[in-house]
């Protein structure tokens, strides 16, 4: 499965980067996993906005991309399979508070509780969400 992170954030570089090695870190850990036919991408907007820019940046809901397709974004073309993508938002003012551990364990604990939205997803029936979310979980006990 491949799983990539799309960022929307004003925070600070140092910040960005932690986000940046928590992509890494899921692309890597799922690239050898398959749960399924009907979802083999997942990507993941993360927004992460001071609040005066809150209004212009709402949270997307989930698109889901039957057979293969290019998405055309700022800049970049991706290709995908049975993708389906959407978007979580963070506090922002939180966020920026955090050290880097509570941090990263923050963004994934949000990604993780965010994986039901899968289940929204009428046409995606051959999935095994269960086992998906059993194995991100074991990916937060082996790093935080």
């Amino acid at each position: 499965m491949k799983i990539g992170i799309a960022l929307t954030t004003n925070l600070d570089i140092e910040r960005s980067s932690w986000i940046e090695e928590i992509s890494t870190l899921l692309k890597k850990y799922f690239e050898e996993m398959h749960y399924g036919e009907n979802l083999k991408d997942l990507i993941l907007g993360i927004i992460c906005v001071e609040t005066r820019f809150d209004f212009f940046l709402k949270e997307r809901k989930p698109k889901y991309y039957h057979g293969k397709r290019k998405i055309v974004g700022h800049d970049i073309t991706i290709e995908v399979e049975n993708a389906l993508e959407y978007d979580v938002k963070l506090n922002y003012d939180r966020m920026r508070g955090l050290d880097k551990i509570e941090f990263k364990r923050e963004i994934l604990n949000t990604l993780l509780a965010s994986t039901e939205k899968i289940r929204t997803i009428k046409s995606i029936t051959d999935f095994d969400l269960e086992k998906f979310q059993s194995d991100f979980s074991l990916l937060l006990k082996l790093v935080l």
